[in-house]
């Protein structure tokens, strides 16, 4: 993705987001969306197939990078140096609480049984993760092992 795409997609996350905070989930249309990012209705069905699929990529990344084995730096904070413990962890997701408060309030702020539904899907894209780990320790040390 060029940082062309990569900008209007994080206009289009931005807008989805600004929009909870204002109203609920199920109020939001993509009409609604497309207009406060400026984008048009193309534009954003090339990045997300639905204002559901727009809601799980946000929550997919979110998780990725907090839950990631090694968390990355960030523009606020670094503990990529520190011991990846939970306590590191914890702190690590109260700062991004704190430095973007209402985004991730808009994302949460659903009232209407939306949430438990992205809930759901992230579970099970937590799950897949974990089994993909699972089979490449366990391949990786099939193949690390010596001959008998």
């Amino acid at each position: 993705m060029d940082r062309r795409q990569k900008k209007t997609r994080q206009a289009i996350i931005d807008a989805f987001v600004k929009l909870l905070t204002k109203t609920s989930y199920e109020k939001v249309s993509v009409k609604d969306i497309i207009d406060a990012a400026d984008v048009g209705r193309s534009t954003f069905y090339s990045h997300f197939e639905t204002k559901d699929d727009l809601a799980r990529q946000i929550c997919f990344e979110l998780f990725d990078h907090i839950f990631s084995p090694v968390i990355p730096p960030c523009s606020t904070h670094n503990f990529s140096e520190m011991p990846q413990n939970t306590e590191t962890r914890i702190t690590h997701i109260l700062y991004h609480l704190r430095d973007k408060r209402e985004y991730y309030l808009g994302i949460i702020n659903y009232d209407d049984g939306t949430l438990p539904r992205l809930h759901a899907a992230e579970r099970q894209h937590q799950d897949e993760r974990v089994l993909r780990r699972i089979l490449t320790k366990s391949a990786g040390g099939l193949l690390n092992q010596q001959p008998h």
